[in-house]
């Protein structure tokens, strides 16, 4: 799947004095090779021999964090003199981005926005992106022990946003060799069927004793990608 720039407006909103009136804009473009541009401006309206319809405040392009592209909305939000909500611009980034918006909501102390489907994630940043992205590492107790499965980034989404899936994997306890097999029911819910007692673990994915995955500037991906999930 072709990748393209989008565009997306953050904040509008119309202003007056007694002898002017305006309209503060924040706007942001992701280009197809996932780098951000933001742009704050006042349109003016139709554009006159003595000003023009537009004029634009601040414009920074090639941003390539999530930290300096939070760095950047603020400091357009200041010199429009205007608060930008990110409870609501959050999710509106996460249109151009999931992963950039997730991990600007975890840094800024806002709830992670819904985990988009999987072709959506591939269409912001690829496939190759995604499977380069490395492994996600989740453990279960039982038997006073922790039982680990590691699978690439790749199918871990694939299986947060409803893909069933199954792997049988041997485990040792007390000596002896088991077989576990862990089934993911594509709903969010794992259960773990072992040999000597029919299971050993069963819950939400959110409830595991260890998640561990890709990071991107110390937000590990994949507990964000399981609590976007398992809000839904």
């Amino acid at each position: 799947m072709s990748r393209k720039s989008a565009t997306i407006i953050l904040f509008e909103r119309g202003r007056f004095t007694m002898s002017d009136s305006w309209t503060d804009r924040i706007e942001l473009k992701r280009s197809a090779g996932c780098r951000f541009e933001v742009t704050g401006s006042k349109d003016l309206g139709a554009p006159t021999l003595e000003q023009p319809g537009n004029l634009p405040i601040t414009h920074v392009d090639g941003i390539a964090s999530p930290r300096a592209l939070y760095r950047a909305l603020n400091d357009a939000a200041m010199l429009l003199d205007v608060e930008l909500e990110w409870v609501d611009a959050i999710p509106l980034i996460a249109k151009l981005d999931w992963i950039t918006a997730a991990v600007i909501a975890k840094n800024a102390g806002h709830d992670v926005p819904e985990l988009p489907s999987f072709e959506t994630l591939v269409s912001q940043r690829s496939l190759t992106s995604i499977r380069r992205m490395g492994k996600v590492t989740i453990g279960a107790e039982w038997g006073y022990d922790m039982h680990e499965l590691t699978m690439s980034f790749e199918q871990w989404l694939r299986i947060l946003v409803g893909e069933r899936h199954r792997v049988e994997k041997p485990y040792l306890y007390e000596g002896k060799e088991y077989l576990g097999v862990w089934m993911f029911d594509g709903k969010g819910g794992l259960v773990v069927g072992i040999d000597y007692e029919g299971v050993g673990w069963g819950s939400h994915l959110v409830g595991l004793e260890l998640i561990d995955g890709p990071r991107f500037e110390d937000a590990d991906l994949a507990k964000l990608a399981v609590h976007a999930s398992s809000a839904t």
